[in-house]
């Protein structure tokens, strides 16, 4: 059976799973009082309310933390780069292996094996490029 807990602000019991673990000044793992949805909107009404701190804050930690922050960016860019690459690559062989799909399509009658072969081929290939993007 699943363990439940009443969060302290909105009193609706939820699974254990809907609540933040965190750790204690012992260093014991203990489950927040408040559940997610509960801390969420809280944290967002907070900011809403003080802009002007959260930025400053904000603006702050970039400052001490540049080289962190610079490492993150960078890191992120990268990620994206390749995520770009990766979905024109799969773009590009996607209407290369068409083209080639309509051209066996058209040829002579004399290689009808070679065509068949190379539609089925390119078929397959089609399906696993397109599962893929």
């Amino acid at each position: 059976m699943e363990e439940t807990k009443i969060c302290s602000c909105c009193h609706e019991e939820k699974p254990i799973d809907e609540y933040y673990k965190f750790k204690d000044v012992r260093g014991k793992e203990r489950i927040s009082s408040r559940c997610k949805a509960c801390r969420i909107e809280s944290v967002r009404i907070w900011r809403e309310k003080n802009k002007s701190r959260h930025k400053d804050y904000t603006r702050q930690y970039r400052a001490k933390n540049k080289e962190k922050m610079a490492m993150h960016e960078k890191k992120y860019y990268e990620k994206q780069k390749a995520k770009k690459q990766n979905t024109s690559n799969d773009k590009s062989d996607i209407i290369r292996i068409e083209k080639c799909l309509h051209q066996s399509l058209n040829a002579t009658p004399d290689i009808s094996k070679a065509i068949a072969f190379k539609k089925q081929f390119f078929q397959k290939k089609l399906i696993q490029l397109r599962t893929v993007v």
